[in-house]
This record gives structure tokens, C-alpha cells and sequence, in this order.
């Protein structure tokens, strides 16, 4: 088996991890309702139904 090569990635330019590092972290409620799946198929459905008015609104 032969070893993966080690993954080397671009320096970043500095303007762009100063952003990354100022950017706020999402709350625990944000982490725990990304995780929970009854959420996301609620979303899901919202997301769907949103769009297919948007849909059936340009075939009239």
C-alpha cells in the first residue's frame, strides 16, 4: 500500500484569515437544529413547497 501524499494547501493571503478568524461562530441552538433531522426535512419541505409556488405562479 503506498502512503497518501501529505495534503499541502496554498498559503493563505492574510486579508483572508484575518476575515475567517473575525467571522462569528454559530450558537449552540444554530449546531444542535443543524443536527437535527426531524429540523431539516421541516426545512426541506418548506424549501420544496416555496418553490413550487414559485413555479406554478410562471406556468399560469
Amino acid at each position: 500500500m503506498t502512503p497518501k501524499p501529505e495534503r499541502t494547501e496554498p498559503p493563505m493571503n492574510k486579508d483572508t484569515a484575518e476575515s475567517i478568524a473575525a467571522s462569528p461562530l454559530p450558537t449552540s441552538r444554530t449546531l444542535r437544529l443543524r443536527r437535527n433531522v426531524p429540523f431539516q426535512l421541516l426545512r426541506f419541505a418548506a424549501i420544496n413547497l416555496r418553490m413550487l409556488g414559485v413555479i406554478l405562479r410562471g406556468h399560469k
